[in-house]
């Protein structure tokens, strides 16, 4: 990141009992906090001095806090829902079936992928001969909001390789299901592009660093990633129990 003097900032106390101060600044070189406190003058700062000219930020009085870190994210997955149906706000089966009713109106054979409803606080379990209903030869895979299962309708059942059943599919049934799924559709949603927007929604939401939790190809991806631009952030990299040695 650029080096930055943030200048007239007032910094939220973290601990309770903390006073508010008057405003400081802050001069922020390769990423750390170098320096905290009024007028600031970059160019006695060492580290500043060897570097490029400091953008400097007028605060105007405004609060300040330490960058958010998000500790468990799957970052793929966020890249593939921002592209997805959005059923975050679906609260009932029957709303399921009438959002998808609608999307298979307006057009008539595109695969729908859905992510986001939370069906354990619904009042019943679905149906995937419910969902046949309203979607005839659509494909429809509704992606619930833990990732740990989906509804799907017949015809995505059999594009899958899954056997007729009518209920939904469900945890490592699920997970071998969903690598099949991403061969289908390919990288639109996690290529070094797709992850780098992604990022950078974070990083404007104040975002600073994230744990990613990914079922992915490990460090080896990542590093192709961050050379790829995908290094507007700080990344640390989960590992499950197969990626150990």
């Amino acid at each position: 990141m650029s080096d930055l003097l943030l200048r007239d900032v007032r910094l939220v106390p973290l601990v309770n009992g903390d006073e508010t101060g008057e405003p400081v600044d802050v001069l922020v070189v390769d990423g750390d906090v170098c320096q905290v406190g009024p007028g600031i003058d970059p160019s006695t700062d060492r580290r500043a001095a060897s570097h490029r000219p400091v953008e400097e930020i007028d605060g105007a009085g405004r609060w300040l806090i330490p960058g958010l870190w998000d500790q468990h994210v799957h970052l793929g997955q966020w890249g593939l829902c921002r592209a997805r149906l959005d059923t975050t706000g679906v609260t009932s089966p029957e709303a399921a079936i009438a959002l998808i009713a609608d999307k298979v109106a307006d057009e008539p054979g595109k695969p729908i992928i859905g992510f986001g409803h939370r069906p354990g606080a619904w009042a019943r379990e679905v149906t995937v001969s419910e969902l046949d209903e309203v979607t005839g030869v659509t494909p429809v895979i509704l992606i619930a909001g833990d990732a740990h299962h989906a509804w799907l309708n017949s015809v995505a059942l059999a594009a899958l390789g899954l056997g007729a059943r009518d209920d939904v599919v469900r945890e490592n049934e699920w997970f071998a299901a969903y690598e099949i799924l991403n061969s289908l559709t390919g990288d639109a949603g996690t290529s070094p592009a797709a992850y780098r927007d992604s990022l950078q929604a974070a990083a404007s939401l104040g975002v600073v660093g994230l744990v990613d939790f990914e079922f992915s190809g490990g460090a080896a991806e990542w590093i192709e990633r961050w050379h790829a631009g995908c290094d507007l952030i700080r990344v640390r990299m989960a590992t499950y129990a197969d990626g150990l040695e």
